[in-house]
């Protein structure tokens, strides 16, 4: 029995450590006042294993806090990590389409390019044909 209590109390402690509140640290402390004080008073085996299976309704309020409590903070990790998990997914969505746009613009840029060669090389080719043209008219005008 002490072994139990001993327990409780740590695990009365610890929630107040962590949760870091002055009134549920009050009330934890109350609580463990008043657990220690009818179990002392009590010396029956089975009345003490009976009062610790019947709760009042102040424990039942602390233990229905604290259920809601625990809940509430994993929810709201669950909510971080869900939070977390979509701006990684938009974060990388964002990169994969800048690499898309990168990629876009290089090939833009090497058609552009290719373009400029090939008009480039049209040119050439149409004052090539022109000179020739006219080295052929001039040569057979004067013959």
């Amino acid at each position: 029995m002490k072994d139990y209590q001993f327990r409780k109390n740590q695990f009365y402690v610890k929630a107040a450590l962590y949760l870091r509140k002055e009134n549920l640290a009050s009330k934890i402390k109350w609580l463990i006042n008043k657990y220690m004080k009818e179990s002392s008073n009590k010396t029956s085996k089975g009345f003490q294993k009976y009062r610790l299976l019947k709760r009042s309704e102040d424990d039942e309020i602390y233990i229905q806090s604290m259920t809601t409590i625990s809940k509430s903070k994993i929810l709201s990790a669950k909510t971080k990590q869900q939070q977390c998990n979509l701006e990684k997914e938009k974060l990388q969505f964002e990169r994969e389409k800048f690499e898309h746009q990168k990629c876009i613009d290089l090939e833009n840029k090497s058609l552009e390019l290719e373009k400029y060669k090939l008009e480039l090389e049209y040119k050439m080719k149409l004052e090539l044909s022109v000179k020739e043209l006219e080295l052929k008219y001039k040569y057979n005008v004067n013959k």
